[in-house]
């Protein structure tokens, strides 16, 4: 299933749009209440580790958008599970069923994770920190946020990671137990994150 999504999204995107469009409307009759409630209640120690991690607002989006552009190059490499341009956020943003997230410095963003929710209650987490903020223990934080956020709204977690993607592997197992579930083409592979490792 998930080889035929990553197909699907790269070959057809008008398919994609309208798988995720259906799913959304789903996710948000059936489960945006417990979501809902996992989300307030995973932010309630809002400052960590000195910097603060919330739900974006739209008006947060240009600056995300900066922030990704601001990048070098190539480090999407391993991270590029949607358009980075402003039009392609937007979109996202009002997609119930996909929720973004930063890591503020004061008020710059400094790093950006989210989890996409599917009807059969499934969710799919992706993160990345900007990379003058890395190694300072934010990727880790945005993993317990994710889990927490998944697990207390009653799903399971996954996300595809490339083995060659040391940092995210790391940072993933410093946070859950990992069941690699599947190899998947590129060198990817299918993960389900477990409970909670260590705190």
């Amino acid at each position: 299933m998930v080889k035929l999504l990553k197909s699907i999204k790269r070959k057809l995107p008008f398919i994609w749009r309208f798988i995720e469009f259906l799913n959304g409307i789903i996710v948000l009759a059936f489960y945006s209440r417990p979501i809902k409630m996992a989300v307030i209640d995973s932010f309630k120690p809002a400052v960590r580790l000195n910097y603060r991690y919330r739900q974006l607002m739209l008006s947060d989006l240009p600056h995300l958008e900066c922030m990704l552009a601001a990048q070098s190059a190539g480090f999407d490499s391993f991270f590029k599970p949607h358009g980075f341009d402003l039009k392609t956020l937007k979109r996202l943003y009002k997609n119930p069923s996909f929720l973004m997230f930063g890591a503020f410095d004061n008020e710059k963003i400094v790093g950006y994770f989210f989890l996409r929710f599917f009807a059969n209650r499934t969710a799919f987490r992706g993160k990345m920190v900007d990379s003058k903020y890395q190694r300072k223990g934010i990727a880790k934080e945005m993993g317990y946020i994710m889990t927490d956020i998944a697990f207390k709204a009653g799903f399971r977690l996954y996300a595809t990671i490339s083995k060659f993607n040391y940092g995210s592997m790391a940072s993933s197992e410093a946070v859950n137990e990992i069941h690699i579930i599947k190899k998947l083409p590129d060198n990817y592979m299918y993960i389900e994150y477990g409970k909670i490792a260590k705190c």
